[in-house]
């Protein structure tokens, strides 16, 4: 009897572990801890001082929050270095590692997300998306029943005419180049067209499919414009280096919507501070790790923008500093 009772409790251990060494092949991502650190994902399209700025940013809010990586929480990073193939990729792969949350900075990384993104749930962060419900990121910007929320950076387009005119007061011509195939530019665009109406300005568009046309198009634009603008455009951008020395070349100023690009050599922009856009969006991050949902929290637009001027560029072009009536100068070096 004894016997029989302890072949019993023996065959029922070996089944039990014969039906968790089954679970386990059958998914890898389960687990059997309720104390597992959460795993917070990241991803973004390309590698430049704005962008990486919103990574930093919500680095810091989690560090301000009192949390620690590794103890606390776990952080994987990504970056598609401006390859869509290879963005769709790695949307694929952090979605199947099951992360509490993903932050997506750029318009591309999150509609990457969003494309690959089936009956997971997986709550989503945006940061750096310019307009959310045209890029299909999100359906409302207010709270919702969705698993995403994020911050935009939608170029302040009013004030960032403003400041073109005030710095070329000679300005007719306006060169723009832009992504033909990235929403963002697009959309920037159409905006800035009907920005310019009556204003006796006008802009000449020069389309760039991939980054080994791009000073191309920009050496068609000289001698037609008075200035250049680009808009938040990764491909763009991520190529700051050639226009930079273009705009030396030829003493045409060069306009951006971000500071990092400022920092980087172009003359001016106005825009937002990215950092704290990204701590905005590390404190979306820390409110989902404790349980609120994600589209509970309506997506957030900076309060205030502010002029960045790249003071040794403005002296090289042979400009002067004018007076800004209307907006905040912060001057770089």
């Amino acid at each position: 009897m004894l016997l029989n009772i302890k072949r019993n409790q023996l065959n029922k251990r070996h089944l039990r572990i014969l039906l968790i060494s089954v679970l386990i092949l059958l998914f890898p991502n389960l687990s059997f801890s309720h104390s597992e650190i959460p795993l917070i994902a990241i991803t973004q399209i390309v590698a430049h001082p704005a962008i990486d700025a919103i990574r930093e940013g919500a680095s810091k809010a989690l560090e301000e929050a009192g949390l620690k990586k590794e103890k606390d929480f776990k952080w994987i990073y990504k970056n598609a270095q401006g390859n869509q193939s290879i963005n769709i990729q790695i949307a694929q792969k952090l979605i199947g590692m099951r992360p509490k949350v993903i932050l997506a900075i750029s318009t591309p990384s999150a509609q990457a997300i969003m494309a690959n993104m089936k009956s997971e749930g997986i709550p989503l962060v945006f940061g750096a998306v310019s307009d959310p419900v045209k890029s299909k990121v999100v359906s409302t910007l207010e709270k919702n029943a969705g698993t995403v929320t994020g911050v935009s950076d939608a170029p302040p387009l009013t004030a960032q005419i403003l400041l073109i005119q005030t710095m070329v007061p000679h300005l007719k011509n306006l060169g723009v180049l832009y992504n033909p195939s990235e929403i963002n530019s697009v959309n920037t665009l159409n905006t800035l067209k009907h920005h310019l109406v009556g204003k006796g300005i006008n802009l000449i568009a020069a389309p760039v499919v991939n980054s080994s046309i791009l000073l191309g198009a920009a050496q068609k634009l000289v001698g037609q414009v008075d200035a250049i603008y680009i808009p938040q455009d990764n491909m763009i951008i991520s190529a700051i280096e050639a226009l930079i020395r273009l705009q030396a070349q030829h003493k045409l100023p060069i306009f951006t919507s971000d500071q990092g690009s400022v920092q980087q050599g172009a003359l001016a922009c106005v825009g937002i501070n990215y950092f704290e856009s990204g701590k905005v969006a590390g404190e979306m991050i820390l409110k989902i790790l404790n349980g609120e949902k994600a589209g509970s929290i309506p997506t957030h637009f900076p309060n205030s923008v502010e002029v960045y001027l790249n003071m040794k560029v403005l002296h090289k072009l042979g400009l002067k500093l004018p007076k800004f009536e209307k907006l905040r100068v912060i001057p770089l070096t």
